[in-house]
């Protein structure tokens, strides 16, 4: 894989999101249109910003590899790990009282961690979030042959 050779894992839960985002956006424009006064405005932060921000980020989101390393791209930020800084790829959950997501997460050779929810599947264990972590195995194997 060429170091312009990208793949990208995404989650179906993007197209809701983007959905929210542009009702958002619509109801932010929509309403600052009919303002006449400066204080109107304020619902244009409150709907239109946001909604903006997820119409912009949604398309982009999602877990892209290339020979270098792993490219986080998750709705608030941008997370850049090289292979060589990546020691493990691991199952991780969060729960709340509504659901359980199931998550890829890098182990980093600093001990940190670096959590890819753009790819979270829900509920029972999600075989599509295993496909995404067995591809970043793969890859990090791929970087580890052909590295030395």
């Amino acid at each position: 894989m060429s170091s312009q050779t990208r793949k990208r894992a995404i989650s179906p839960w993007l197209v809701p999101q983007f959905l929210i985002g542009l009702i958002a956006l619509f109801t932010g424009v929509a309403i600052a249109a009919q303002a006449s006064r400066v204080d109107e405005l304020i619902p244009i932060l409150i709907f239109g910003l946001p909604g903006l921000w997820l119409v912009i980020r949604c398309p982009v989101a999602g877990v892209y590899c290339t020979s270098e390393g792993v490219v986080y791209r998750g709705i608030m930020k941008t997370v850049r790990t090289g292979w060589a800084d990546v020691v493990g790829v691991e199952t991780a959950t969060t729960s709340s009282p509504a659901a359980t997501a199931y998550f890829p997460r890098l182990r980093l050779s600093s001990g940190g961690e670096v959590d890819l929810m753009s790819v979270a599947g829900y509920g029972m264990k999600n075989t599509r979030v295993e496909e995404v972590i067995e591809w970043l195995r793969a890859s990090k194997a791929e970087f580890d042959r052909t590295s030395r």
